[in-house]
């Protein structure tokens, strides 16, 4: 399982239009990654409506979405602005969506070098997750990123 403050494992998932890699991202964007696994389904695709609505401003905090989907049709049956993927090997599932009661839809919110600052169950009790919260996290990412251009905290 994922700890905040290490690092996201490298991965590849399949969309409708090709592969997403994370190395492909890493340096250039932080990342939110949804995972939809076992509970917690329906709080996932609610927090997934929100962040495609206001998907403008987290492409502003320089940031990415991708959302896994538990199979390929339900990823290719989706319209999102962002990528709507699948893991034919159920790998990022396995890793970062396998609380104690079994597979849970995860949320997880990095750095733009993979470093985790979130890892939320989607699933009660702490289901409750939504877009100001993430968009929140996002603007906090920045802020700790010196090397990015962030303002200097203090005066």
């Amino acid at each position: 399982m994922t700890v905040v403050g290490h690092s996201i494992r490298d991965f590849t998932v399949h969309t409708a239009s090709g592969p997403v890699a994370w190395s492909r991202l890493r340096g250039r964007k932080n990342l939110v990654l949804v995972l939809l696994a076992g509970e917690g389904q329906g709080s996932a695709r609610r927090l997934i409506g929100e962040l495609a609505d206001r998907y403008d401003e987290i492409k502003e905090q320089t940031s990415e979405v991708v959302v896994v989907f538990p199979s390929e049709e339900e990823a290719r049956e989706v319209n999102l602005p962002f990528p709507a993927a699948w893991d034919p090997e159920g790998i990022l599932a396995r890793e970062y969506a396998h609380g104690e009661q079994g597979e849970v839809s995860a949320l997880l919110v990095t750095d733009r070098f993979g470093e985790v600052f979130l890892h939320q169950w989607l699933a009660p009790p702490a289901g409750a997750m939504d877009a100001d919260s993430v968009l929140g996290m996002l603007e906090f990412i920045e802020k700790q990123c010196p090397e990015c251009g962030a303002p200097v905290w203090g005066g």
